[in-house]
């Protein structure tokens, strides 16, 4: 797949090896936003610390 593509599938509800692999990619999807936000908090924290003086 593509980066920075959606993904839209319609997936049979007896298709288990596809579901395991959708739920994969959603959770490693939500680990990276977090891993992203965790950043800019990082980042938006260290800028208003310089900011205080």
């Amino acid at each position: 797949m593509a980066r920075g593509r959606n993904l839209n599938l319609y997936i049979r509800a007896d298709d288990e090896p596809l579901w395991a692999w959708a739920e994969q990619e959603a959770a490693r999807r939500r680990l990276a936003l977090s891993q992203f936000m965790a950043m800019l908090i990082e980042r938006y924290r260290d800028d208003s610390e310089g900011n205080e003086s």
